[in-house]
């Protein structure tokens, strides 16, 4: 009987194990400046159409002399990111193993690395389904996952209008920007939109504090609605901080100095101390949306010659002030996550936090947050503020369960701006 009990409690574990959701992730500490996105600018979400012919780009670095033997694999997933019980040539059109087409030295920099690069769909790889898509990126020599990104395919059936608004409840006035969205099906057979359809929507392309449109406001006629009522509010939070160390000679934005340490070779950015600013008034300032982009004085062989260096990141506050929750520097470069690697860690001589991250030369955006272990969510209005009037970029999907193949696809897909009308 507890042989049995044992065995019921594996398989019950190995069932939870395989309905965790895929999350983006890094696994190696050797792996830095991951870049996954669509092709043509860096500062894109990796996000492409499946009948126009775009392509991801997939770049990285090894803090590494040696050159290694790497693949990418792609998994399809569902609508919250568990993994799709289809066999991959279902979904993938594929010719043997993915692999880095360009494999380079680092040149002339105090860190050696190799980058290695790749560009997808391509003659041996090519997409049948949309929807979500899990990257891995694998170390043939031991089978290890190095890091994973989300990507996503989409298809455009339905006809979407969305804005974003000033949030007309009085309890979010000051803080929050509230999404509205309509659909237009245009023919495709959406016989159920309480069931059948999901609408999730991203903000500055983070997964972490992505919102579901549980069910719409209205349907009136051939419109589906997600307006007042459907809760899409989100956090305006604040303009982020910005810094770049592209040269090593000229300081930019928040940056306070940079010295050359020769024991270490490399080179220590010292940021200017981070202030609480939710006590403050609203600032406009230029920022990447939490995105980063590597840049160097050469600016077309930025990947090879950019270098690596020590970025110093200080925060004086009371540790009781955040009930001893942990504080991390977040935005594109941390993948949002609350890794180690972006744990500020507690000077109780100086009464601050501080955080050392090596990071390669370019142009980053940040933002401080503590994390609570409770909800297991990022918190920053405590401290960087939260408002109605910040600039910020949304992205919504559709998605739509098709019961002959047994898949999520993603029927619809629209960006939009909270400030301009460009998207």
């Amino acid at each position: 009987m507890k042989k049995i009990t044992q065995i019921l409690t594996l398989l019950l574990f190995t069932q939870t194990l395989v309905a965790q959701p895929q999350k983006d992730a890094v696994f190696s500490v050797f792996a830095k400046s991951i870049e996954v996105y669509k092709t043509g600018n860096p500062l894109n979400n990796p996000v492409i159409s499946l009948l126009n012919k775009e392509t991801f780009d997939v770049r990285f670095d090894i803090l590494s002399t040696d050159i290694h033997d790497f693949r990418y694999e792609l998994i399809l997933c569902d609508r919250n990111w568990n993994k799709s019980n289809l066999h991959t040539s279902e979904y993938l059109q594929q010719f043997g193993t993915q692999i880095f087409e360009t494999i380079e030295h680092s040149v002339n920099t105090n860190t050696d690395y190799i980058h290695y690069s790749a560009r997808f769909p391509n003659e041996n790889l090519k997409f049948r389904y949309s929807g979500n898509y899990l990257l891995q990126v694998i170390d043939n020599e031991n089978d290890e996952i190095l890091f994973q990104k989300r990507i996503i395919v989409t298809e455009q059936l339905v006809k979407m209008d969305a804005s974003v608004q000033r949030s007309d409840q009085v309890q979010f006035l000051d803080e929050y920007q509230e999404v509205l969205v309509t659909l237009f099906p245009l023919g495709f057979p959406i016989r159920n939109p309480l069931g059948d359809i999901s609408v999730q929507i991203l903000q500055n392309h983070r997964w972490d504090n992505m919102i579901i449109a549980q069910k719409p406001s209205h349907i009136i006629g051939d419109e589906i609605r997600y307006w007042q009522g459907s809760n899409l509010l989100f956090l305006g939070n604040s303009e982020f901080h910005q810094f770049n160390f592209k040269s090593f000679m000229y300081p930019g934005g928040v940056v306070r100095t940079i010295e050359y340490n020769p024991q270490q070779r490399r080179y220590n950015i010292l940021l200017y101390p981070n202030k609480n600013r939710s006590y403050k008034a609203y600032s406009k300032t230029g920022d990447l949306n939490g995105g980063f982009t590597i840049s160097h004085d050469f600016l077309e062989q930025a990947n090879t010659l950019a270098d690596y260096a020590n970025v110093v990141f200080t925060y004086a506050q009371p540790k009781s002030l955040y009930n001893n929750n942990d504080i991390f520097v977040i935005g594109g470069f941390s993948m949002w996550q609350p890794s180690n690697a972006y744990k500020m860690q507690y000077n109780e001589e100086l009464q601050q936090y501080e955080a050392t991250i090596l990071l390669k030369q370019g142009y980053y955006d940040y933002l401080l947050a503590h994390f609570d272990k409770k909800t297991a969510q990022f918190n920053s209005a405590d401290i960087e503020g939260s408002f109605y009037q910040t600039e910020n970029d949304y992205e919504i999907f559709v998605y739509f369960y098709d019961q002959m193949y047994g898949y999520d696809r993603v029927i619809g897909y629209k960006k939009l701006n909270s400030v301009r009308n460009d998207n």
